[in-house]
């Protein structure tokens, strides 16, 4: 978070702003939590910011997803996640990469999760490009960072 610190310092209006953004993007999300953390993931993954992989790794743990689906989406071996699963890493990682797989994705996404799902995931990807592309200009990103995963409960 010095990053953070930074901005306070240098600018207390974005500073400002940094929180407010904190505040839209805390979103309610309904129903599982599992496929909006791993959109995420997949989108952190992408943006090659390792410190924001694992703080999403953190969120997610938390949040209760399981520590075996998360090492599989790190190790990219998503046949071992549950296919609507596995379908939520891909779209995140297809939008990050502008691949038009997303889809397809998006698509099967729907027809398991609904609009409304996909509409929230569609937020989530967007939030989680948001920290690496401002850290990247700050020049505090860090690719590389060696992710681990807590077995908590």
């Amino acid at each position: 978070m010095d990053y953070a610190r930074d901005i306070a310092r240098t600018s207390p209006d974005t500073f400002a702003k940094l929180q407010q953004f904190r505040v839209m993007a805390k979103q309610q999300r309904h129903g599982d939590p599992a496929p909006f953390h791993l959109a995420g993931l997949a989108t952190a993954m992408h943006d090659d910011c390792g410190e924001c992989v694992q703080i999403h790794v953190n969120l997610a743990r938390a949040d209760g997803v399981r520590a075996d689906w998360l090492r599989a989406a790190l190790a990219d071996r998503l046949e071992a996640l549950p296919a609507p699963l596995a379908d939520a890493f891909r779209l995140g990682r297809a939008v990050a990469a502008n691949d038009p797989a997303m889809e397809e994705y998006r698509a099967r996404l729907q027809e398991h999760y609904g609009p409304s799902l996909v509409t929230e995931l569609a937020f989530e990807i967007a939030v989680a490009r948001f920290y690496p592309s401002l850290k990247r200009g700050l020049g505090a990103a860090r690719s590389g960072v060696l992710v681990k995963v807590e077995i908590n409960g």
